[in-house]
């Protein structure tokens, strides 16, 4: 089933058993709340959905309060846009992000039911709460009894993301060592880091019912923690690449090029040519560290670039004889 037809069963089911709640409830004035919670927070990609439906509640309560307290005093778009400031600043301050949208909603709902002339009193308000937890209970539900999320392939496809991104960073700090130019910002290393927590949070909630899932969800704990210490050297390395001026003779060119090929393999899950690769480039640093003894004046900058490129090396190789067990059923 492809990802088209898997999530539009997937809507279709959670949203019917909305329905069906809501009628046999007798809510059905409120169901167009339930339909709306149901596709918010739909998603099999989600590592934490107890702690996003909570967060997604926080705002909405927000939202709905600043809305009450400034549609108390007038009823229009000024009103409105108001309130949806002071949502954003209060959700912002509270560091609320995932529940940004239904504190948006919630205001806005509030706004619709002001200028409708409708006045609160607990049995709507119990209705509301009602018609949005039947929502995100369903959501969930669909979500992981009738389509469990995958999470090999999610973890697969988050790992994939990691490499690729740091083989298109280390070809950016090459590209500018080599011409010069803007330095690389550093948007490229935020992204490795998300999906580096993506990937720790998504094998932490993996169940592990026997001893297999008990060994795989072990071996890519390692995995995590081998690109956090890899992103955390390369950070490293990176700072002093670029710290001073591009050198179209530094001979950490030639590394750092062979090191975009090893990441490069190690995206497209070629763990042997990945290892013959890492061999390749740690045969180059000895050369090279071979090449400095010798001459006697090389600058401190350019042994602790090698001393860190060594490391980040150890790292990948120890990550490429990792995957083929990642994969093992």
């Amino acid at each position: 089933m492809n990802d088209l037809a898997r999530a539009s069963l997937k809507t279709l089911v959670a949203s019917g058993l909305g329905i069906a709640v809501m009628e046999w409830a007798n809510r059905g004035p409120y169901l167009s709340l339930t339909l709306i919670t149901t596709v918010l927070f739909i998603s099999e990609n989600d590592t934490a959905p107890v702690r996003r439906s909570v967060i997604a509640v926080e705002g909405a309560a927000i939202g709905v309060v600043v809305g009450m307290a400034c549609h108390s005093f007038a009823s229009n778009w000024l009103t409105l846009s108001i309130a949806l400031l002071i949502t954003h600043c209060l959700v912002t301050q509270l560091r609320l992000e995932a529940g940004r949208g239904m504190a948006y909603l919630g205001c806005w709902s509030m706004s619709l039911f002001w200028q409708a002339d409708t006045r609160f009193h607990w049995a709507m308000l119990i209705n509301l709460v009602v018609a949005a937890a039947v929502g995100i209970v369903m959501a969930h539900l669909a979500t992981l009894a009738f389509f469990p999320r995958l999470r090999r392939d999610r973890a697969q496809a988050l790992d994939q993301q990691i490499s690729q991104a740091l083989e298109q960073r280390t070809e950016q700090v090459r590209h500018w060592l080599l011409n010069g130019g803007e330095r690389p910002t550093a948007d490229r290393l935020d992204a490795i880091q998300t999906a580096i927590l993506q990937l720790t949070q998504l094998v932490q909630t993996a169940p592990a019912q026997d001893h297999r899932r008990r060994r795989l969800r072990s071996r890519w704990r390692q995995n995590g923690l081998l690109w956090q210490q890899c992103l955390r050297h390369w950070t490293l390395l990176e700072q002093q690449l670029l710290h001073g001026e591009p050198l179209a003779a530094q001979p950490l060119l030639i590394s750092l090029e062979q090191l975009q090929d090893l990441v490069g393999s190690l995206r497209l899950g070629q763990w042997s040519e990945s290892l013959r690769r890492g061999e390749r480039l740690n045969a180059t640093l000895q050369s090279q560290r071979t090449s400095e003894a010798t001459e006697g004046n090389t600058a401190l900058s350019t042994l602790t670039s090698g001393a860190q490129l060594q490391v980040v090396l150890n790292l990948l190789t120890s990550r490429a004889l990792l995957g083929a067990s990642l994969t093992r059923a």
